[in-house]
């Protein structure tokens, strides 16, 4: 138990979901006695919702498959398997929003797993994304929401040791930059070299946010800002030019 996150979290050990119950479950299977059979959906356990969260804090969305999605006559070799069953990427949650959403999960024994969960994911959550230099979130159709999410995890200042950033290829606007804008103007990226919008729905005023992060030397570290392909101004590229 005291390193069983390791696994779950290590970006080069898949994560295998089953997020479907046995045909007819729970007839058939026997229990302890004593032991009620626990009815709810796979992230509506406790276990499975803290392996799951952690296999979302800096694991490549590739390295985690969901086998409810298994079609044994239409995948029939692994390459099939690793492609249809890719899980959707959610984006990390930090520990205190972990804590409330755990506290509505199901358990065996809750009194006595509870705690113990939420202190695991603390400490990967710590580790991970304390040593962590890349986070590569490409091409997952992630919007706004997914964007503040990861401001909050930015604005803890554990992603002391991160150097590039990538978000490109997804949908995220002004609302989700000015986040990110917001957490990283406070000096919490302060390795950051490379930030990669491209390919977003990011306007002028998502731009003139991050100038002024720019502007105010918190990102002084920044080498490479990669926005083409969004619908960026001639308001936010002066902004961009005079903060830098």
């Amino acid at each position: 138990l005291s390193n069983m996150m390791e696994w779950y979290a290590h970006p080069l050990v898949y994560t295998f979901k089953l997020t479907r119950l046995p045909k007819g479950y729970p007839t058939g299977f026997k229990f302890p006695p004593g032991v009620e059979p626990n009815l709810a959906d796979y992230i509506n356990r406790g276990w499975c919702f803290c392996e799951s969260s952690v296999s979302n804090l800096i694991k490549s969305y590739l390295m985690v498959l969901d086998l409810g999605k298994f079609d044994e006559e239409s995948m029939t070799e692994w390459l099939d398997v690793n492609k249809g069953c890719r899980a959707n990427r959610a984006p990390p949650l930090t520990p205190s929003e972990f804590r409330p959403e755990l506290a509505t999960k199901s358990f065996t024994s809750k009194n006595a797993d509870e705690e113990m969960v939420n202190r695991l994911f603390e400490d990967e959550f710590n580790k991970r994304m304390g040593e962590v230099t890349t986070l590569y979130y490409r091409e997952l159709k992630w919007t706004d929401k997914e964007a503040v999410a990861v401001s909050k995890v930015i604005a803890t200042g554990v992603l002391k040791n991160l150097e590039t950033l990538h978000f490109g290829f997804n949908q995220i606007g002004d609302v989700g930059v000015r986040a990110l804008a917001e957490a990283a103007g406070k000096g919490t990226l302060p390795q950051l070299r490379l930030l990669d919008l491209s390919r977003n729905q990011i306007g002028d005023a998502g731009v003139m946010a991050l100038a002024e992060a720019v502007g105010n030397g918190t990102l002084q570290t920044l080498e490479n800002l990669f926005l083409h392909d969004n619908k960026i101004g001639d308001s936010g590229v002066m902004a961009l030019a005079q903060a830098a």
